[in-house]
């Protein structure tokens, strides 16, 4: 099972705009882009995870245990986010908080 979320980045930091927890607009999953690194994702269908995310310019790959990447671009709208996987198509999402410290 390949989890969906991969970010792929240079920068994880606080001042990335990613950095925070955002809602799946259609689903009840929240996923969570810390500073330093780290992602989880709490979704009632998928369950808990952790791995680790990281961004290359618009594009952000997240890292789950021994899972491939996966690979989307990321693009913040207003207090939105939207992630796109060229094979999964697009994703939306509202900002629901500050990532945990």
């Amino acid at each position: 099972m390949s989890l969906w979320l991969v970010l792929l980045g240079c920068s994880t930091s606080a001042s990335d705009p990613l950095t925070g927890c955002w809602k799946m607009v259609e689903r009840d999953s929240t996923e969570c882009f810390e500073a330093e690194g780290v992602y989880r994702l709490d979704s009632a269908r998928l369950g808990k995870f952790e791995g680790r995310w990281k961004r290359a310019g618009d594009k952000v790959e997240v890292q789950v245990g021994d899972w491939a990447p996966d690979l989307y671009e990321a693009r913040i709208e207003g207090d939105g986010l939207v992630l796109a996987h060229a094979e999964r198509g697009e994703k939306a999402y509202s900002r629901v908080g500050n990532a945990p410290q």
